[in-house]
């Protein structure tokens, strides 16, 4: 009931009655904008602000077409490599006078539009397995067989994360030195992926590499040249990676060349030095071993903050 506003103010809600009105995603809440013009009093105009949002009726303005197909078919999701996304949806048609459909989906994976199958009650099931990780857009399309030849599509988007590969336990071998050692690796990874094998044999001698295509198993070999307890590290990749291990940094020991060792050594070495490509080799073997020993009572910052200064 607007009969108790302004008669100024009673054209404008007339008007938002009779033709509605949009709604932005900008500016302020509940704020409704118009064009300037003085000969709109200000203080008539503030009765407005006695509307509240729950006066209003939201329209989907999709239904204001007498032939359109709406689909309802979901919004974005998020799932695992390896698993199966399913969902349920469904279409209307109230006006395009048809008495048959077609649909598709595209699931965007790579294999294009695919017939789907649509109930009596105008509902369909989506199914898909997305064996790759990645940002992927699902399509479906519903078109009237018929009538007015009407046709509509809904998209959602699917974010597909990665699941790392995992390598199934190896057990403690005895070998002889000099001595072949053979081990068949085993590991589980859900996704459909390209992996690359990695193996750091403990002993000081260079790491193994190689790929290993769409097998999950693969065989290492290496002989040991001296004797003494040795952990082997058996590392598998499903994604590009870069591996390597500080270089060119004087006095850093062999020992110090796990990956999240070297990154992190890297990122500090690039802050004192600047880009490695950008550093000449005299600034690098510049570099002096402490000649007098640390205090063994100092704090462990210092101790840490001292060794990275020395060896850095």
């Amino acid at each position: 009931d607007i009969s108790g506003f302004s008669p100024e103010v009673r054209v404008i809600l007339q008007a938002l009655k009779t033709y509605g009105m949009m709604v932005a995603d900008n500016g302020s809440n509940w704020y409704v904008s118009g064009a300037p013009d003085l000969r709109w009093s200000d203080d008539d105009l503030h009765e407005l602000g006695q509307v509240k949002g729950s006066d209003f009726e939201v329209v989907d303005s999709r239904y204001l077409r007498p032939d359109a197909i709406i689909i309802q078919a979901g919004g974005a999701a998020a799932l695992r490599e390896g698993q199966t996304f399913t969902r349920a949806g469904s279409f209307v048609d109230d006006g395009s006078g048809a008495t048959q459909w077609r649909a598709t989906v595209d699931y965007g994976a790579g294999q294009g539009a695919q017939p789907l199958t649509l109930a009596d009650d105008h509902s369909f099931s989506l199914a898909h397995r997305y064996a790759v990780a990645g940002a992927y857009v699902a399509k479906v399309t519903v078109a009237a067989q018929g009538g007015t030849g009407a046709t509509a599509t809904a998209r959602f988007a699917l974010a597909v994360r990665d699941v790392a590969p995992r390598v199934v336990a190896l057990r403690k071998a005895t070998v002889s030195r000099g001595v072949a050692f053979r081990r068949r690796i085993v590991f589980t990874d859900p996704g459909a992926d390209k992996w690359r094998t990695v193996v750091a044999w403990g002993d000081g001698s260079a790491r193994s590499s190689r790929s290993v295509g769409r097998v999950h198993t693969f065989l290492v070999r290496h002989a040991f040249r001296r004797d003494g307890v040795f952990t082997v590290a058996v590392r598998v990749f499903d994604r590009p990676v870069r591996l390597g291990r500080p270089r060119r940094v004087p006095h850093l020991a062999d020992a110090a060349s796990g990956p999240a060792f070297t990154a992190a050594a890297g990122i500090l070495h690039r802050a004192a030095f600047g880009p490695r490509e950008a550093v000449s080799a005299k600034a690098l073997a510049s570099a002096k071993l402490r000649r007098e020993p640390l205090d063994p009572r100092a704090n462990p910052v210092a101790k840490a903050a001292s060794w990275l200064r020395d060896n850095l």
